[in-house]
């Protein structure tokens, strides 16, 4: 008996200690478990937390137009927690600010989907579509978006802007852009677009004073700068002109106008081997560019180099045949190497678009006293088109459709219009409209 007793002691002397550890171990586990659960239910209240403050740091931000700010805030809430109704709906709002509206679209169909009130969204989609030139669309609301601007007014403010000047209403422009800038004096927008007004109606002077108040709330905006150049040229200010050309930005200085623009003032200086260097280089860079191709011509022209520059200006004149100053050079051109013939075949056009032209600032008077005046807007597109630019031509063709989609004189020449550019479907669109049978 003493042997089984001593036995039984020895066994339970070496169980105990292996049980003790062994309940530790569960101790310790249930610990960590315990902890884990705390810790992940105090992260995922981090996160709902921060993913709210995020939320409201972008309406914050939106609502001071610091559309940079608002973005990475709503970044943040969106690595935080799961996107919902209101992420899509703010990043609509900033999409659109930047003009992105494949996006806008994309984030409004799914702020919807995830219940976001209706209102909201049929009050974005309609700023959109004011932004993207929708103005049918917008139809007579928009009362009701200048009532509800808020921090939405500068784009607002130009979308009626644009509508306006398709129906050259200047008047009703000129009244929105100055409130524009009393409400948003840091905005250097209502200042940029008033320039170009200016620049349509050809004040090339107040022109240049809108363009230099851009630049004095914001010197980093090219186009601004591009403008004023363009401005200062056309007043003859070449050096200071020159000036501005160089202080726009290095990826914007490589672009075709700036080249163009900086190749004119330097070959006013004199210097002509810099401004067909400038050109020769531009035209290789951007080969399709008729605008930089023209000057090259008639840099040539300047030069002496007559036969290569009526090659380079009737290629020019094959895909712009409205525009009377490079037809002047053509024929000019074409007399300088002998073919009297061809030169007074343009010289002869030269004249007749002269004529024409000459008309434009009384039908523009005519038409800024009475916009409705459809018939006078369309003698101002029809010399536009012919003699000026197809382009702009065509743009005065829309703005009387605007007014008058039935206008079947419009409808006519803008067939014409796409059936040069080779477009059938517009082309066959607008003979219908036009009551011409085929």
């Amino acid at each position: 008996m003493s042997t089984e007793n001593s036995e039984k002691a020895s066994s339970a002397a070496t169980t105990a200690p292996a049980k003790r550890p062994a309940k530790r171990n569960r101790r310790n586990r249930r610990k960590w478990v315990t902890w884990s659960i705390v810790i992940a239910s105090i992260l995922v209240a981090s996160c709902a937390v921060l993913s709210q403050v995020g939320l409201w740091r972008t309406r914050v931000a939106i609502e001071a137009r610091q559309n940079s700010a608002a973005s990475g805030w709503l970044s943040v809430a969106g690595w935080c927690w799961p996107r919902n109704a209101e992420w899509y709906f703010l990043s609509a709002v900033i999409n659109r600010r930047a003009e992105n509206f494949d996006a806008v679209e994309d984030n409004l169909k799914k702020s919807h989907s995830l219940g976001w009130p209706v209102s909201d969204l049929e009050r974005e989609q309609l700023i959109a579509m004011a932004q993207t030139g929708q103005f049918r669309g917008v139809g007579n609301k928009w009362g009701e978006l200048f009532q509800t601007a808020g921090s939405d007014g500068p784009e607002i403010c130009k979308a009626y802007v644009n509508y306006a000047l398709g129906r050259f209403r200047l008047d009703e422009a000129a009244a929105v852009l100055k409130g524009w800038k009393s409400d948003f004096p840091a905005d250097p927008s209502p200042h940029v677009m008033e320039g170009k007004i200016n620049i349509v109606l050809t004040q090339w002077d107040r022109a240049e004073q809108s363009f230099r108040r851009a630049l004095e709330i914001d010197p980093t905006i090219n186009e601004a700068r591009l403008q004023l150049a363009n401005c200062l040229i056309e007043q003859l200010e070449f050096t200071e002109a020159e000036q501005q050309l160089r202080a726009v930005s290095a990826d914007f200085r490589a672009s075709p106008d700036v080249i163009a623009a900086l190749a004119k003032c330097v070959a006013q200086h004199g210097e002509l081997d810099e401004a067909l260097q400038l050109l020769n280089d531009g035209t290789q860079s951007h080969p399709a560019s008729m605008l930089l191709l023209g000057e090259l011509g008639r840099l040539l022209l300047m030069r002496g180099e007559n036969e290569a520059a009526a090659a380079a200006l009737a290629l020019v004149m094959e895909k712009t045949p409205a525009n009377t100053e490079i037809r002047y050079a053509l024929a000019q051109a074409l007399r300088n190497s002998g073919d009297e013939e061809s030169a007074q075949r343009h010289f002869l056009l030269v004249d007749e678009g002269t004529k024409a032209l000459r008309t434009l600032p009384t039908l523009q008077s005519i038409i800024t006293a009475n916009p409705e005046d459809l018939e006078t807007r369309f003698q101002m597109a029809s010399i536009t088109w012919k003699w000026k630019s197809r382009r702009d031509g065509a743009a005065w063709l829309q703005s009387i459709l605007e007014s008058d989609p039935n206008h079947q004189p419009a409808h006519r020449l803008l067939a014409d219009h796409y059936e040069e550019l080779g477009d059938a479907g517009r082309r066959e669109f607008h003979k219908r409209m036009s009551g011409v049978a085929e």
